[in-house]
């Protein structure tokens, strides 16, 4: 049975929206971009087209939407070289090869115009309802990035560097067999939604070596882990943070499934990153670590609170443009789509 795994399309952070959609599509060799607004099946289509694929023993990566995990942004078949992926904003995609290898589906046909027409004035409240929400929550994640900065600086006298990188070489060795040519994927495993910090299910591990990080140096340490693996050949999946782009949150050793995670609840017994702390250097910047640790912290709630304000304007939306949809045509389209890719 082909082992099936997920990841997110994109993250929500000090950025702003950041979609990873590129490198997740950029494999597929026929792309089915669907278009239209929000409750009119997009993921249902999807969820019933990575369902086809397992039933039949395929394997398929589905890629989660960053704000709302239980739904779907696109679905990746390997052994098909097809993916169907929600073209609509904020991760808009256009075709490559229209025609040709890519195809537009618009299931925005087989809503009732009329019917929404008559509810303009509150699609367009909810809208920018919405909109403000979100808005709001970026502010509040671009400021966790400057108290984010801030801590690094604070931190930065006090890695002892080459403890460090000797222990990444020494676990990298540990873990996985020198390989033959590096090779990098960027798959998001995690994501900052309205339901707080969220990992996406079967990341594809057989095994997680846990990573405690009390002060946020877990990225310095993976980035020496991917150094250990480029020069040892290495498969690996890269996974950012949930709120920076930049910086390390996971590094997956394909060929033995072996991940490195900084885990808020590990399983196992972890690394713990403070050893690579001078202790006397850390003692004296403690006081000012601990009140930006708060602040972080009660920065993310605030911003965990706009994003689910966001997330009930779109659960409203849902609620007045599903009643105006024909699904029996959505059904129709989603039964050619599987016929086409599994011919």
């Amino acid at each position: 049975m082909a082992i099936s795994t997920g990841y997110f399309g994109g993250a929500n952070g000090e950025r702003g929206f950041v979609s990873y959609f590129e490198g997740a599509l950029g494999e597929a060799r026929h792309l089915y971009i669907l278009k239209g607004g929000c409750g009119c099946g997009k993921s249902a289509l999807m969820k019933k087209v990575a369902a086809e694929a397992e039933k039949r023993g395929e394997a398929v990566e589905r890629i989660y939407c960053a704000s709302d995990p239980e739904s779907l942004d696109g679905v990746f078949l390997p052994q098909r070289g097809a993916a169907v992926a929600d073209g609509t904003a904020p991760h808009e995609l256009s075709p490559r090869l229209p025609g040709v290898a890519d195809r537009l589906v618009n299931l925005g046909e087989f809503w009732d115009a009329k019917q929404l027409r008559a509810k303009r004035g509150t699609v367009k409240a909810l809208t920018e309802k919405k909109e403000a929400a979100m808005n709001r929550a970026y502010s509040l994640f671009a400021a966790v990035g400057c108290l984010e900065e801030e801590k690094q600086k604070l931190l930065e006298g006090a890695v002892l560097w080459d403890k460090m990188n000797a222990a990444a070489v020494r676990l990298i060795k540990q873990s996985a067999p020198a390989g033959g040519e590096f090779c990098a994927t960027v798959r998001p495993r995690q994501a900052f939604c309205s339901k707080g910090l969220v990992t996406a299910p079967r990341y594809g591990e057989s095994r997680t070596i846990s990573l405690k990080d009390s002060y946020g140096i877990a990225h310095l340490f993976l980035e020496q882990m991917l150094a250990a693996a480029y020069g040892r050949g290495l498969r690996v999946k890269v996974s950012p943070t949930a709120l920076s782009p930049c910086k390390l949150g996971g590094l997956l050793l394909e060929d033995t499934g072996v991940l490195f995670a900084a885990e808020a609840a590990p399983q196992s017994k972890p690394v713990n990153m403070e050893r690579f702390l001078d202790k006397e250097k850390l003692s004296a910047v403690r006081g000012k670590l601990r009140f930006i640790c708060k602040t972080v912290a009660a920065l993310l709630e605030e911003a965990r609170l706009a994003m689910a304000e966001s997330r009930t304007a779109h659960a409203a939306l849902e609620d007045i443009y599903t009643p105006t949809m024909d699904f029996s045509k959505v059904d129709e389209v989603t039964e050619e789509i599987i016929k086409e890719i599994f011919a």
